[in-house]
């Protein structure tokens, strides 16, 4: 068995998962269309209430949210990316390509909200690492901006919504201190 390095939580197998945790694993593998789960989840898998809590809430959210998966990524990576997680930047950056965001838009992501454009996605990206970083400081201006660029009060919640889920992430996977170097040095350089 493997296991971490720092926190020493051992990665189950993969192959040698049983019931629920073989069953989620399934899930996880056709949800995002990959052929192995990730070591956050091979730890996650340690407590059953965990892994699948966990992954329903991330599936049945993408089901359901009205946000566009392009968005979800890009608040995600800015908030893992602010909370200095590499684990989930690095996983999040990688989302991003994949979906067509370009290099300029990702530096700009983490540094240089400024930067971003259109200015809605500014202000969405903006308010959502604010949610996440300081959600004691929202302001009503905060609402406004961000209402101001036509985001309804659904796209608002989900946005509050997914910035408390990228937290969730990033504690787990820097808690669990996740260390996959070789899965880090891909992510950051598809190109090999």
């Amino acid at each position: 068995m493997k296991y971490l390095p720092i926190s020493k939580l051992p990665m189950m197998d993969e192959e040698a998962a049983t019931g629920e945790i073989a069953e989620t694993f399934d899930e996880i593998r056709r949800f995002l269309g990959v052929p192995s789960v990730g070591s956050v989840n091979l730890t996650a898998a340690n407590s059953p209430a965990t892994l699948i809590s966990g992954t329903r809430l991330f599936i049945d959210f993408f089901e359901r949210a009205t946000l566009p998966p392009r968005l979800i990524f890009m608040i995600h990576y800015s908030i893992s990316s602010a909370k200095n997680c590499a684990y989930y930047s690095t996983s999040f950056k990688a989302a991003c390509r994949s979906v067509g965001v370009d290099e300029e838009m990702l530096e700009a992501l983490v540094t240089d909200l400024d930067a971003v454009k259109p200015q809605r996605l500014q202000e969405i990206i903006k308010f959502a690492v604010k949610c996440a970083l300081n959600p004691q400081g929202l302001t009503e201006a905060d609402y406004d901006r961000v209402r101001d660029q036509g985001v309804s009060d659904e796209e608002l919640v989900e946005i509050i919504s997914w910035a408390a889920l990228a937290m969730y992430n990033n504690t787990l996977a820097d808690a669990m201190k996740m260390d996959d170097p070789a899965r880090q040095q891909v992510l950051e350089d598809p190109t090999g």
